[in-house]
């Protein structure tokens, strides 16, 4: 498989462990039992739009290709800064690193912190706020990281499915 520069790889809602979509809109098979993996063909919709068949528990299903892009790389954000106020006007698809910007540009919220005069937003400043909020949660994240690793050793589970182990084997 050719890797891209700047392509970001990530496990497709609902079909974690399966396939993969990444920021460039390609679509792969993730390599498992019974499967290589590989790139996915995908076809163009009556509609136009370029598509791809998923499978899961022997069912099948086709998504447009810019849905799965914007679903699993995108966040909505309130553009109101009102989290109770759902109307599709008040409603737009964003960058993380958007959407921090409009919590700080548009909504004047500010950091938890201050650091040193940074300006929070600019891309320094988001880089900034990213660093501190892993230092200021450090602890919790490697704690995380850490029970997840066992569970999936302890409980032989892929690594997206680490998550539903709630204890003893219990699901």
């Amino acid at each position: 498989m050719e890797i891209k520069v700047g392509e970001i790889w990530k496990d497709i809602r609902g079909y974690e462990s399966l396939y993969q979509v990444s920021n460039l809109g390609r679509v792969k098979s993730i390599p498992r039992e019974g499967t290589k993996g590989g790139f996915l063909k995908p076809s163009i919709s009556k509609s136009g739009y370029l598509c791809v068949t998923l499978s899961k528990n022997n069912k099948t299903k086709r998504f447009p290709i810019h849905r799965l892009v914007a679903n699993n790389f995108l966040e909505v954000n309130h553009k109101d800064g009102n989290k109770l106020n759902n109307k599709l006007n008040n409603l737009e698809f964003v960058t993380k690193s958007q959407n921090i910007l409009h919590r700080f540009r548009v909504l004047k919220q500010k950091p938890y912190r201050k650091y040193n005069g940074i300006k929070w937003d600019t891309k320094q400043g988001i880089n900034e706020y990213h660093r501190m909020y892993y230092k200021l949660n450090k602890e919790k994240i490697l704690k995380y990281q850490k029970e997840r690793r066992k569970t999936i050793l302890t409980h032989e589970v892929f690594e997206a499915n680490a998550y539903k182990v709630k204890g003893e084997g219990e699901w």
